[in-house]
């Protein structure tokens, strides 16, 4: 009796840690997918605004007067250089020195395009893949024995070959994640070689990109500590609609604020939040700079690629009018 009781409590226990363990695996499958699944649809975004921006490039070289050989041949080649050769076209447009000459000059190929039948259009989606080949996973190979096979917790390395290995998104998990850190625009060295010192350009797409990323997050930070502020500043003076504009409401830090000045930040924070998730980034950061000009004007007067990141089109691309307005705060 007491044998088959203790049976019974064994085969329990087993039973109880096999549930647990299906349990552990679904749980950490679902968190690995998800996380590749949020990565895949990042990765579209961004795949997306790359092809804009290609499109938008090419479209303007091409009606600026560039050989259609040598734009074709760029975008197969080296089609990072045609956002390089396009910052620097628009820039000479600006100074009243471009010409379809000067910009021919700019890209020297060996030979002409060897396949004409291709369009701008449909090598800009090759250079721009949204998902890139991961390497051949390997599969976990480990003598087990039948109870190991049944009862054996499932390892780290069998769950993530499990998940990488699995469809998402159309593609394996494996290739999500090999894009995660891949270039947007595929990185090629070819014959074709461009001379930008044609327009005696200073900074090009790559050094005010990288640029333009590091600014938007010292305005992002910005953005969410005036904001956090306004609101814990109304929140705790217990401000309301009746409470009167002109009240004066004191941060931690001494500095005062208006109610009106708490107010219209949070109107704005409203706008801007509303603009981001319409995807109108350019209408956004504008107000975001609104809220602390003098972040503005201390990154744009150090001159060089920070001045650019204001007004290339890789950047904010603020108008003269827009910036003279922030700057003379």
């Amino acid at each position: 009796m007491l044998g088959a009781v203790l049976g019974g409590a064994f085969l329990g226990g087993l039973a109880d840690r096999m549930k647990e363990n299906r349990e552990y695996v679904r749980e950490k499958s679902d968190a690995m997918q998800e996380y590749l699944w949020k990565a895949g649809l990042e990765r579209q975004q961004e795949v997306k605004k790359a092809r804009n921006v290609l499109t938008k490039a090419s479209d303007y070289l091409e009606e600026k007067g560039l050989n259609k050989d040598s734009l074709l041949t760029l975008l197969d080649e080296d089609p990072s250089k045609v956002l390089t050769l396009y910052e620097a076209a628009v820039k000479a447009e600006e100074d009243g020195t471009l010409t379809s000459t000067i910009l021919n000059s700019a890209v020297q190929a060996s030979t002409g395009y060897s396949d004409p039948s291709m369009t701008p259009a449909e090598l800009i989606k090759r250079a721009t893949p949204i998902f890139v080949e991961g390497t051949e996973l390997k599969k976990p190979e480990k003598e087990k024995n039948v109870l190991q096979k049944i009862f054996a917790p499932t390892t780290s390395e069998e769950l993530m070959y499990d998940v990488y290995s699995s469809e998402i998104m159309g593609t394996r998990g494996a290739d999500i994640q090999a894009s995660i850190s891949a270039p947007l625009i595929k990185e090629r060295t070819g014959k074709v070689k461009t001379d930008i010192g044609v327009f005696a350009d200073e900074f090009g797409y790559t050094e005010i990109n990288r640029a333009y990323e590091i600014v938007k997050g010292k305005f992002d930070t910005a953005y969410k500590k005036i904001t956090d502020q306004a609101f814990n500043l109304m929140s705790n003076n217990n401000v309301d609609i009746n409470t009167p504009g002109s009240t004066i409401v004191t941060a931690q830090n001494g500095v005062e604020f208006t109610v009106d000045e708490l107010r219209e930040i949070s109107s704005a924070k409203q706008r801007i939040d509303q603009l981001l998730d319409d995807g109108d980034d350019y209408q956004a950061y504008q107000e975001i700079i609104k809220l602390n000009p003098s972040l503005a004007k201390t990154l744009f007067k150090q001159g060089g690629v920070l001045e650019e990141v204001f007004t290339s089109t890789y950047g904010f691309g603020l108008d003269q009018s827009f910036l003279d307005s922030i700057l003379n705060i």
